[in-house]
């Protein structure tokens, strides 16, 4: 297995996400997840720039032979995956709604 896919695999699972889940985030097939994840593809830059951001880690780092899940302890939980999943896939009315309703939270604070 490549560094990339073995990083890949790591960050995958350690933020509870299923190949399927990834491949979304990707826009790949979950076939080609898989196929990064035991080395017989690499992914292309654009899903891998993907990749990246959403993990925040850089595109070298996937690359390198390193703790890459050290590199990134804080995971979403299971919670905040659905959402941002839900918030991304949401027309951008909805999206301004909820960034609009978030600001005058931050702005009055809690109730």
């Amino acid at each position: 297995m490549s560094a990339v896919g073995r990083n890949i695999r790591k960050l995958r699972e350690s933020h509870g996400m299923s190949q399927a889940d990834l491949a979304k985030v990707a826009g790949v097939t979950d076939k080609a997840v898989s196929t990064w994840e035991m080395g017989l593809k690499q992914p292309r830059i654009g899903a891998l720039t993907k990749v990246a951001e959403h993990f925040h880690v850089t595109i070298s780092e996937l690359y390198e032979d390193i703790d890459i899940v050290y590199r990134n302890p804080n995971p979403l939980k299971q919670e905040e995956r659905e959402l941002l999943l839900a918030y991304r896939a949401a027309p951008e009315d909805v999206r301004s709604a909820v960034m609009t309703i978030l600001a005058k939270y931050r702005e009055e604070g809690t109730p």
